[in-house]
């Protein structure tokens, strides 16, 4: 019997070791110094705006990370973290509510975005509005380049120094070019 439980107890460790390691716990970066990302490497920008908090957001693609609590509490907030360049999509959304913890799986496209290897890609503004009593809620993906980019002078002057800030979410936008050649003198291609 003895043997038994240490050996279920073994394999639940390796399950559990096994499907933690398939998602990556990452924190925003706080302070306004310029990564030395590899030539594969590029920077997420992702605002949220929520009424409730949440616990988490699922983005899966070359890398697959989870965003936790302390990063998406009530209000609005800005998530800059170094990521790979590749494919990504905000996969699941896990809010509070009064029978606990709720999560909404995503449309795949609309909430899909690409990380550019040396740029800071702007994936849009996730809004999430809810009510504690209910598991339900209304979510959206919108583009709001010229708050982002005023988040980012304010916020990261060093970083917005050295890399440009492209929208890399649903749709086109055209602003953050514009803005780009007319006044940074930045190149676009």
């Amino acid at each position: 019997m003895y043997v038994k439980k240490q050996l279920f107890y073994f394999l639940l460790v390796i399950i559990l070791s096994l499907l933690s390691a398939c998602v990556s716990n990452v924190r925003s970066i706080k302070y306004d110094s310029d990564l030395k990302l590899e030539t594969t490497e590029g920077y997420l920008l992702l605002a949220v705006e929520t009424n409730v908090d949440l616990k988490s957001i699922h983005i899966l693609g070359a890398k697959n990370i989870k965003l936790n609590r302390s990063d998406l509490l009530k209000g609005s907030n800005y998530i800059l973290v170094d990521m790979p360049a590749g494919d990504y999509r905000i996969d699941k959304i896990t809010m509070s509510s009064w029978l606990g913890y709720q999560y909404v799986k995503l449309d795949e496209e609309y909430w899909s975005f690409t990380i550019q290897p040396g740029v800071i890609s702007y994936a849009g503004h996730v809004n999430v509005k809810s009510s504690i009593w209910s598991a339900t809620g209304y979510f959206e993906l919108n583009n709001k380049s010229s708050y982002a980019l005023e988040y980012m002078e304010q916020e990261f002057p060093n970083i917005m120094a050295n890399r440009t800030l492209v929208y890399e979410g649903p749709g086109e936008d055209g602003f953050l070019d514009f803005i780009d050649q007319r006044f940074m003198g930045g190149n676009v291609e």
